[in-house]
């Protein structure tokens, strides 16, 4: 999971990184809570590749850095506009960061924990 992504995040870090204790909580409390399974497509990003990606005026604040930060779709063929709202907004009160990316931006929801 960590720092491997359908894009190969991993590319710059060979694979290594670091992950917030909160992550793996985070993630297993949104699929117990919707009854899926993500399918992440990023996770820890090394700083170089989080440059090269984000859209942020600080990449290098990121969460991907530092370690609490995942990307997803589910595994549920339910992934839905509605699906992904319900995500995004149940994030809104149960993480740090919530995010509902549209199909022109990759179509996933990211989500971050402390």
């Amino acid at each position: 999971m960590i720092g491997v992504g359908a894009s190969g995040y991993h590319a710059y870090h060979d694979g290594y990184g670091y992950i917030s204790s909160a992550l793996p909580n985070g993630i297993a409390k949104t699929e117990a809570h919707f009854n899926i399974e993500l399918e992440y497509t990023s996770a820890y990003r090394c700083p170089v590749r989080n440059e090269f990606v984000s859209e942020s005026e600080n990449p290098f604040g990121s969460h991907h850095i530092h370690g609490p930060a995942v990307d997803f779709y589910t595994e549920t063929r339910e992934w839905t506009v509605s699906l992904k709202n319900r995500i995004y907004i149940w994030g809104l009160d149960n993480s740090v960061e919530s995010r509902n990316y549209s199909a022109a931006e990759g179509n996933h929801n990211h989500l971050a924990w402390r």
